[in-house]
């Protein structure tokens, strides 16, 4: 595959049969290398209808740079929204990744908030934030907030969290800006939390900033990263009464 040039946005209408979009977008470096895209989503027959330059939140150094100016994110995330940006591209539909939190007040509990991420059909990526009983009982006015962040009401039937689509082309960076201004405000997550991450990739490269956290006597299933010098994750011992109980809970 020959893979040239500055990525651009390469959108498509898709002729395959049975195919579950009418469209396909995808950001690359040449034809030929957005058609290899298309080819890992199962696409074969295509017609080109547009490419066209990155604008916009679609740079990463736009969305770093809004990422900097806004309040709720501010320079001590860019660690997380950089690390989120270089590690968690999908390139399959059907694919996700999955951000669990460990709040550093309750590490054990099983109600942590969460973000997941499945990429769609047509190279849209949707995400979903939760858990929502917990959301809306954090505050009576997170529901109204959740929508003018541009998070849309849980669906009945499948869809139990809020959730919205970013388009082809969107940064990785500014996906995961969303996502950390989103936790923010309604979960209450902070710098001091640890950020558990699981990608079909399995592997992730290591951002500055970012520390990787392993707890005495504690070995994760995936890996789980701490913000350097801000976090302060901390389990009890493993004989520990909290322990007794999550597990009580559990089992209930």
């Amino acid at each position: 595959m020959v893979v040239t040039g500055a990525p651009q946005v390469y959108s498509f209408t898709v002729q395959d049969k049975d195919a579950e979009a009418l469209t396909y977008g995808c950001v690359a470096q040449s034809l030929e290398h957005a058609k290899k895209l298309a080819s890992l989503a199962g696409l074969r027959e295509l017609t080109l209808l547009e490419v066209r330059g990155l604008e916009g939140v679609e740079l990463a150094t736009v969305a770093r740079a809004n990422a900097l100016e806004d309040p709720f994110t501010g320079s001590e995330w860019l660690p997380l929204i950089d690390f989120m940006g270089r590690n968690l591209s999908l390139f399959r539909p059907e694919r996700c990744w999955i951000m669990d939190i460990f709040q550093h007040a309750d590490p054990l509990s099983s109600e942590g908030p969460y973000a997941q991420a499945l990429l769609t059909p047509d190279g849209s990526l949707h995400v979903e934030i939760g858990p929502t009983p917990e959301l809306l009982e954090l505050s009576a006015d997170n529901s109204e907030l959740a929508e003018l962040l541009g998070w849309k009401k849980p669906i009945d039937g499948g869809m139990p969290n809020f959730f919205r689509f970013f388009d082809p082309g969107c940064s990785g960076e500014y996906v995961a800006a969303t996502v950390v201004q989103t936790l923010s405000v309604l979960f209450q997550v902070s710098l001091k939390d640890g950020f558990c991450f699981r990608h079909p990739g399995g592997e992730f490269a290591t951002a500055p900033g970012l520390e990787r956290l392993e707890p005495h006597g504690f070995q994760f299933y995936f890996p789980v990263f701490g913000i350097a010098a801000h976090h302060d994750l901390r389990f009890p011992a493993i004989d520990s009464e909290a322990w007794c109980d999550r597990w009580r809970k559990y089992k209930d």
